[in-house]
């Protein structure tokens, strides 16, 4: 049997039109939207299934600028290695502009993702309640839930970057907003909608709606359920500041879920087990493999693109050992400490690993911090002593006031280190009141060169004070020129 099939690709805000006659089973329901195709359950399936598949989307997992890089080397983590090949340069330096556009594919993915949820809610219809069984409802249900929970999280990860974080800054819930798209159309030309505070509303909205159909539980960890949902709504909602909403989501799967025993952090990130994972995405042995964003090779044949600081590599205790050896490694014959993460894989191929979009591990650090600036210290250390009971052989521990905060930062800086968080939580923090003032000026690097003892060559840029515009990337011109409805980002314009 042959059918009509539209194939409906995201470029930057277009999707690009085609028409093929083809046979179904041959195509992917993650590139195509198909006429006369979402009539089944099993269809439903395949096009969520397709909608997943946008993790491997540029910005993501599947290219060296994607999600486990970017906060890092725009931070205060890492140093470009000048023997490497130069990848995320502008990045690294804050040189992007509107002739380059932003520091990843970030912005074509996350629509894309939204885009594939949109065509399964909008075909939404064609599955009948009444004369669905009661399994096949409950079905549906999740199916229309996942797709509208992936929809939040593209423009998610859109927004964080393209746009002010609501806690940045006194005026960044009126700063300009990303279009929220929420339609299946190949020819829509959006504009952004008015405000952040619009867009961060209507992801809320989404996330809220998916929770509620959400199951419980997964066949696995690929697919989304209670759990992992929870966990990722309450990094929203800690990006929003609403910490009460974190606390609400954070404290169930806190409770339930324990973080990866320290003496295992090396087979972890050898991908021998998933511990303390709640979701993550499937292996794609494509080249680049997730990891050769920081180096390609192991031991003295690594060859580096980037470098732990010293100055980041010294915050580590000799008690925590375990941690700091399966996240930086030592490479003797070149002085060099070496992102050690994604180095070595138990998947058969080096640099194979899976993608951990959310570890519990980060869902505690969340709810510390949410308790903390909700006036709950108590609570707060607690909490953030749940992961350090892992981590550490023995620490001092008790601390109040901002001597707990920055407990808190600095084991989420140490936790998370490679994994694209620390460029974030240093945006979002900035503008947030009753916390220590070096949070609100920015980033200051340490000055030290790429080699172990940091001598070598220094970051050319190692000031981004908080007001520049750099905290936000633009838009590319050919962004522009196609959707005459887009504005570039304030700052950028020409």
């Amino acid at each position: 049997m042959k059918k009509y099939i539209k194939y409906a690709f995201l470029s930057s805000m277009a999707f690009f039109l085609s028409c093929e006659d083809e046979d179904i089973q041959n195509q992917s329901p993650g590139s195509a939207v198909y006429e006369g195709y979402y009539t089944s359950l099993p269809e439903f399936e395949a096009a969520v299934n397709g909608a997943y598949n946008s993790f491997f989307g540029s910005g993501l997992y599947s290219d060296e600028n994607g999600i486990i890089k970017v906060g890092d080397v725009l931070s205060d983590n890492v140093i470009q290695d000048p023997l490497g090949r130069g990848t995320m340069t502008i990045g690294h330096n804050w040189t992007y502009n509107s002739g380059t556009g932003g520091a990843s594919g970030i912005y074509g993915t996350g629509y894309q993702m939204a885009s594939r949820a949109n065509a399964i809610l909008d075909n939404e219809a064609n599955l009948i309640d009444s004369l669905l069984t009661p399994a096949d409802l409950l079905k549906k249900q999740q199916l229309m839930a996942e797709a509208r929970a992936l929809r939040a999280i593209g423009h998610f990860e859109i927004a964080k970057v393209y746009t002010k974080i609501p806690t940045q800054s006194a005026d960044a819930n009126s700063f300009a907003g990303i279009a929220y798209v929420d339609t299946f159309d190949p020819y829509a030309t959006p504009g952004r909608l008015a405000t952040v505070a619009d867009v961060y509303n209507r992801i809320a909205e989404d996330f809220e709606a998916a929770y509620v159909d959400i199951p419980a539980t997964s066949a696995n960890l690929f697919r989304l359920n209670k759990t992992s949902l929870a966990g990722i709504m309450s990094r929203f909602y800690l990006y929003m500041g609403r910490y009460d909403k974190v606390i609400e989501y954070a404290t169930p799967v806190v409770a339930v879920n324990d973080p990866c025993a320290g003496d295992d952090l090396l087979s972890f990130w050898r991908s021998v087990h998933s511990d303390g994972v709640l979701f993550q995405t499937l292996v794609d042995a494509s080249d680049p493999a997730i990891g050769i964003n920081y180096s390609q090779g192991t031991g003295p044949n690594t060859l580096s693109e980037y470098n732990a600081d010293k100055a980041f590599y010294d915050t580590f205790l000799p008690t925590e050992g375990d941690r700091l050896n399966a996240s930086i490694q030592f490479i003797a014959s070149k002085n060099i400490y070496a992102v050690r993460k994604y180095m070595q894989s138990n998947l058969g191929t080096v640099n194979l690993h899976y993608g951990r979009y959310l570890r519990v591990e980060e869902v505690i650090l969340n709810l510390a911090e949410a308790q903390y600036l909700s006036g709950n210290q108590g609570g707060a250390l607690t909490t953030l002593n749940i992961l350090r009971d892992e981590r550490y052989t023995s620490y001092a521990g008790g601390e109040s006031g901002d001597a707990l905060f920055n407990a808190i930062i600095n084991e989420r800086r140490k936790e998370l280190a490679f994994e694209g968080d620390r460029f974030f939580t240093l945006k979002r923090l900035m503008g947030v009141p009753g916390i220590p003032s070096q949070y609100a000026q920015g980033i200051v690097r340490s000055g030290n060169g790429h080699f172990a003892d940091g001598t070598g060559n220094p970051s050319p840029s190692q000031v981004l004070t908080s007001d520049a515009r750099e905290w936000q990337w633009p838009l590319t011109q050919s962004i522009l020129i196609y959707n005459p409805n887009m504005t570039q980002t304030p700052g950028y314009e020409q």
